[in-house]
């Protein structure tokens, strides 16, 4: 009896370790946004770019980038533009601006791979969001 309560003990503590790690950090944003890009899931991954704006307009905003997206794959898109995987080489946090950047390598379906920083904010609620505006 023993074993077993120390047994579902050890699997509640693993399973809220886990559940932490994928929290609120850049990098947690940045992979949730990448990861779901990669599976082309780009109602997801823009569920993770933060855009100025009311709901509404920030909704709106979503969708016009949803449709864009979806066309495109529709259309065909090239081995070049396929994102397949990617690393996060670096994370450099501002905690007093509520900004961050994400280094991310992708690599694409033609073997090619693309480094670029990601900035990364705060929402209202102190989410960190991929940061959508210019």
């Amino acid at each position: 009896m023993k074993k077993l309560i120390f047994s579902a003990i050890v699997c509640v503590l693993a399973c809220v370790m886990v559940a932490c790690s994928n929290g609120n950090s850049p990098k947690a944003a940045v992979t949730r946004y990448a990861e779901a890009t990669i599976k082309g899931d780009y109602k997801a991954a823009l569920e993770q770019v933060y855009f100025k704006g009311t709901p509404e307009e920030v909704a709106k905003t979503r969708e016009q980038y949803v449709s864009l997206l979806e066309e495109k794959t529709k259309e065909g898109m090239k081995d070049s533009d396929k994102p397949t995987a990617f690393n996060i080489d670096n994370e450099q946090i501002d905690e007093e601006n509520g900004t961050a950047v994400v280094t991310v390598t992708m690599t694409y379906a033609d073997g090619h791979t693309k480094t670029d920083d990601m900035k990364v904010r705060k929402d209202d609620n102190g989410q960190w969001m991929v940061d959508g505006n210019k």
